[in-house]
Parts: C-alpha cells; structure tokens; sequence
C-alpha cells in the first residue's frame, strides 16, 4: 500500500477487494471438481504416512482411518486442495466484507477543507493544529528509500542539489524547485508486493495529496517501449490513473522536452 495518499488509500482497498473477488469466483468454481474428505499425516515408528480419515455413513458411523497408497496420491491431493481453497474462501470472504465497509465508511481526511470550513480563520497563538505547511515539512524531512539501482547513472545536477538520471529529469526537478512543490526522487513504493521507484513522488501544495511523475524517454527503444506500457497497465490496475494522480511525460524524438509545457502541466495538475 502507497502511504500519505488518502485517495490511493481508497482505491487500493477498492482494487484488492475486486481481486479478492476474482479469487472467490476462482476457488468457488474449482470447488465443484474438488472431492470431498479429509486427509491427516500420521508418524508410526519414525515414519510418516498419510491417512484418508472418514467416518461410516451406517448406523454404527465407526471413524476409519485408511493408509494413502501410491496410487491414491493424486486424490490425496485434490482432497487437501480442497482443504486449501476451503479455508481460503473463508478469509477472503471475511476482507471483502471488511473492505466493503471501509469503502462505505471510509472519509479522506483533508485539514485544509475543515479549517475552510470554520467561520474565521485560528490565529497562531490559539490551539495547536496541524497546518498545510506542518505536513509539508514533515514530509520533506521524512527519511526515504531511493533506488540504489545503476547509481552510476546519477550524472545530472539539480538546482535543489540531487543528481538524476536525464537532461529532462533535471528540468522537471528544477521546475518543481522553483515552484516550490515539495518532491522525492525515486522514492520506493510497493504496490501488490511489487517494488517500484516512480521518478518524481509529489506532495500537492494546496492539499497535501500525493500524486506521481513518470518521464519516459528512449520512446523509440522497443523493450523499453513494452516495459513502459506492462509498468503503465499495472499502475492503472492498481488505482493510479493517468492524469488524475498520475502524471506522464515523454521525450520528444530528439531527446528534448518542451519546458513551457512541463511548467503548464505543473499549474494545471500540481498547483491548481
């Protein structure tokens, strides 16, 4: 899960519960090829066997245990299988019904809104509150995971003092700087048990949500190509949409970028 995001906090929970919910329709089909019964393993003598357990279906219902021969391994298996899916269906129902709840309960929480919404603004020396700039701060100051990736490639300077991998990442970065938006640079995030580290991790001045920058170049690059468009799918599949709370830039053929057009796209999506 992404953190400091209230939206993607949201829409992660929103994109488990529909793979969750996948999973159910999965097992729940399987479940009718699956036999029933019940399988132990049992030690004798310092060795291990597997026993099918049941108990008769006449009057007496005596409890049989029967040694698992060879030939009765694969239905062994589908028997313990079952089991499997069975306890599985049982957690995964139990988060469904927890995260539908959370999605209908769920309030992001933005300071800014609740402090507009009082009839005058708190002086300073009043209550203590948290401010826009104290999550601000906080945040810059936090400690991060950078990419530790072909650091060799970290050839650029910025004029807020980190290195980057591009000519075009450096005048994103500066532009972030000079319009005082507060950013990391491949920051770590885990999305799905998946690590990624998007190029720019961008906290909003006026809300203070997080939202993120990718900048593509070597367009013309086939691999690169693909693996752009499977990291691109994946984002959307897991809630960070594209011109919402993702931004995406590219390099023109020649290897530039448009700087008035980084600066429009920072007013428009960042500081509006």
């Amino acid at each position: 899960m992404i953190k400091n995001n209230n939206n993607f906090i949201l829409s992660n929970v929103i994109a488990e519960r529909k793979a969750y919910q996948k999973m159910i329709t999965a097992f729940q089909n399987e479940l009718k090829s699956l036999p029933k019964g019940n399988v132990t393993r049992k030690l004798v003598r310092g060795h291990t066997y597997l026993y099918f357990t049941f108990i008769t279906k006449d009057e007496k219902q005596k409890y049989i245990q029967k040694i698992v021969k060879k030939e009765e391994m694969p239905l062994a298996e589908a028997v313990l299988r079952r089991k499997f899916v069975e306890k599985s269906l049982k957690i995964l129902y139990a988060n469904v019904k927890c995260m539908e709840k959370l999605e209908k309960e769920y309030i992001p929480f933005y300071f800014i809104e609740i402090l507009e919404q009082l009839p005058f603004k708190l002086d300073n020396s009043h209550e203590m509150i948290v401010t826009k700039n104290d999550l601000i701060n906080a945040w810059q100051k936090e400690e991060y995971e950078p990419c530790n990736y072909y650091k060799i490639k970290l050839i650029h300077f910025t004029t807020c003092g980190i290195k980057v991998r591009s000519k075009s990442e450096v005048i994103i970065a500066n532009l972030l700087t000079a319009n005082q938006v507060p950013f990391r640079y491949e920051a770590k995030v885990i999305i799905e048990d998946q690590v990624f580290y998007p190029d720019f991790t961008i906290m909003k001045p006026k809300d203070g949500e997080i939202i993120y920058w990718e900048h593509f170049g070597m367009i013309n690059n086939k691999e690169y190509y693909k693996d752009k468009e499977r990291k691109r799918d994946f984002y959307i599949q897991n809630g960070l949409i594209p011109w919402d709370n993702l931004i995406e830039t590219y390099d023109y053929s020649d290897g530039t970028i448009n700087i008035e057009r980084i600066q429009s796209i920072i007013d428009a999506f960042i500081l509006n």
